[in-house]
């Protein structure tokens, strides 16, 4: 109800929305990262000396699903995060405070200019094998 208090408020809204930007840019990195590898240790596999390819798909199979769980798993938990925060943000539009959906929107397109740089220079390097 004070002054103190919006402007407060009005901060840690802009800077919820921009780390929500940058937390959707941290999913992507985390992808492409975890792409990369699996085909990393793909290719080693296809150079390996082991003369039954029932026991390369295995090995592969095992592996693969171990890091594959442990990557789903940790996005699972962004994702989690992602989603609180944008309800949490949603919310805070839905008070029809103008001063707080502004702040939303600043923080949004002042994230977005600072993290999307990142996710096309991500999406870039998916492009080229």
């Amino acid at each position: 109800t004070t002054a103190g208090g919006l402007v407060g408020t009005s901060l840690a809204i802009f800077a919820l929305s921009a780390a929500y930007e940058g937390l959707k840019s941290f999913r992507q990195w985390l992808v492409m990262r975890q792409t990369r590898q699996h085909s990393f240790y793909d290719d080693l596999e296809a150079g390996s000396s082991e003369k039954s390819p029932l026991n390369r798909a295995n090995k592969r199979l095992g592996r693969r699903t171990r890091a594959s769980w442990k990557d789903h798993s940790i996005q699972t938990l962004l994702h989690f995060l992602q989603i609180t925060i944008a309800y949490a943000l949603m919310l805070a539009f839905m008070s029809y405070n103008g001063w707080l959906c502004i702040a939303l929107l600043l923080g949004s397109a002042s994230g977005y200019f600072v993290f999307a740089k990142s996710r096309e220079e991500f999406a870039d390097q998916s492009d080229c094998h």
